[in-house]
């Protein structure tokens, strides 16, 4: 089982901008009805590559809002990767974007207390990445690779930080949610006001709309540790 290294809180960091609007953290509740708004920080994340080996990665964050009365949702991932670089921000995150529309079931698991949701996609999500290429230093090569990896994937389970304080019951309503689909909130998925307004690209094609994909010398679907830590567009 592959995990990728943990990250020092204390360096300079990029702060993971939403465009048009904020998720609260865990212990915030709506105060809608309507609307479920979650955000789990440091959860582990598991995923069976295509020789059903089992590959494991810590310290990703999950955020949910769904518009239930507008029928609308918006699903990440992300993980906050320390690059090489000559000016600060030197940490950035990279997304996961989950799109609705693809989701086909989302199950919520209990285990002796170890909550965790269970995604099952009918295609890869979307790796959201820099326009810039990044270099990954070595303690954020094996996050960074196993974010990459987690995009050539269609099914995961994100086991929530046991310090999350978001209810079960939201947990539970979000799963139940799925199917029907809604379909993506287009404002929150708005790339362009990632990293301070220079906006995000689509690294991999798992939409009709992406036109840029991820290059790395390890094939799919998952890059070992060893890689070279490297995502660039073409």
């Amino acid at each position: 089982m592959s995990t990728a290294g943990k990250i020092n809180k204390s360096e300079s960091i990029e702060e993971p901008a939403i465009p048009n609007a904020t998720i609260p953290s865990s212990s915030k509740q709506t105060a809608k009805a309507d609307e479920i708004k979650i955000h789990c920080s440091n959860n582990t994340v598991t995923w069976r590559d295509e020789d059903d080996e089992v590959h494991q990665t810590d310290h990703l964050d999950l955020e949910i809002n769904i518009d239930i009365a507008a029928n609308t949702a918006f699903l990440r991932l992300y993980g906050d990767v320390f690059i090489k670089s000559s000016k600060p921000p030197n940490r950035r995150a990279i997304y996961l974007y989950i799109r609705p529309e693809i989701i086909k079931s989302i199950i919520y698991q209990n285990e002796n207390n170890v909550r965790s949701l269970c995604f099952s996609l009918e295609l890869e999500p979307d790796l959201v990445t820099p326009k810039d290429p990044i270099v990954a230093k070595p303690k954020s090569k094996a996050l960074l690779n196993s974010i990459v990896a987690l995009s050539q994937v269609k099914s995961f389970t994100v086991r929530l930080n046991s310090s999350s304080t978001t209810p079960s019951t939201q947990l539970k309503k979000i799963a139940s949610i799925f199917p029907p689909r809604p379909s993506w909130n287009a404002a929150l998925g708005d790339l362009s006001g990632l990293y301070t307004g220079k906006g995000g690209q689509i690294a991999n094609a798992s939409t009709a709309a992406a036109s840029t994909h991820v290059q790395a010398e390890s094939p799919p679907p998952y890059i070992p540790a060893s890689g070279d830590g490297r995502v660039s567009s073409t």
